[in-house]
């Protein structure tokens, strides 16, 4: 957390399994690629949702991003 120490990586993995997230997800801040494999991950989610959700989270994604959020 500080950046003092390495974590193991059966402690990351504990981590992320606890969090129900993947590696991606705790690592986008670090690495380049991962970037990638959370927007997969987020498409799959979508995918699951209703049509009519589906449309719902898109529009206020678009929406977002034309009003700067990022």
């Amino acid at each position: 957390e500080r950046g003092l120490k390495v974590t193991k990586l059966d402690t990351f993995v504990a981590i992320a399994n606890a969090l129900d997230v993947s590696a991606d997800t705790l690592l986008i801040d670090v690495v380049a690629h991962s970037v990638t494999g959370v927007t997969n991950e987020l498409t799959e989610k979508i995918e699951k949702l209703p049509i009519k959700e589906q449309k719902n989270f898109i529009g206020m994604l678009y929406y977002q991003i034309d009003i700067g959020m990022w």
